[in-house]
């Protein structure tokens, strides 16, 4: 099974947001701590990576062009 990584941020709202987003257009996904930083709050625990688990080239497709769309209208 292949993943892309969409997603690397500090901020777990975020790394949530855009798995909920991506699990709403039936897109398996997964979130990976990479790393602690500090205290482990709830705004910033550290290192997080979403990442989307496809079976062929269209829904990798479909799940980078939901990413540009969401964050860079």
């Amino acid at each position: 099974m292949t993943c892309i990584t969409l997603l690397t941020t500090i901020t777990r709202w975020q790394a949530q947001l855009m798995q909920q987003m991506l699990i709403a257009h039936d897109l398996a996904t997964r979130m990976i701590n990479l790393g602690a930083k500090g205290t482990a709050s709830y705004l910033e625990v550290g290192i997080l990576m979403v990442s989307v688990r496809s079976h062929n080239k269209s829904s990798k497709r479909r799940a980078r062009d939901l990413y540009w769309h969401e964050y860079f209208r």
